[in-house]
């Protein structure tokens, strides 16, 4: 509502930063374990994705098997994503 209104002055004030560190503390454990599973989920699907069966592994055929290039660079900016919101989380 403060920001809509464009009244930010009211979200620097003492009362409302302590309410926002009270906030946090309680949701503080759901943020780290979404994060954290979110990651898993990333890495288990790389995983499985990107290192196919021994017997798929050594054939590859260019044209057709490009999306486990794709995957694989969707996977590395995903990590960069989740390791910023780690990063932000823990500052915070």
């Amino acid at each position: 509502m403060a920001v809509e209104e464009g009244r930010y002055e009211i979200l620097t004030h003492t009362v409302m930063e302590e309410l926002v560190k009270q906030k946090w503390k309680h949701v503080r454990w759901y943020y780290y374990t979404y994060l954290g599973l979110y990651f898993l989920f990333l890495i288990s699907w790389s995983i499985l994705i990107a290192f196919p069966s021994v017997q798929l592994k050594h054939i590859y055929a260019f044209p057709t098997d490009i999306w486990r290039i794709v995957l694989e660079v969707c996977f590395c900016f995903s990590c960069i994503i989740v390791f910023t919101f780690w990063l932000d989380g823990s500052r915070s």
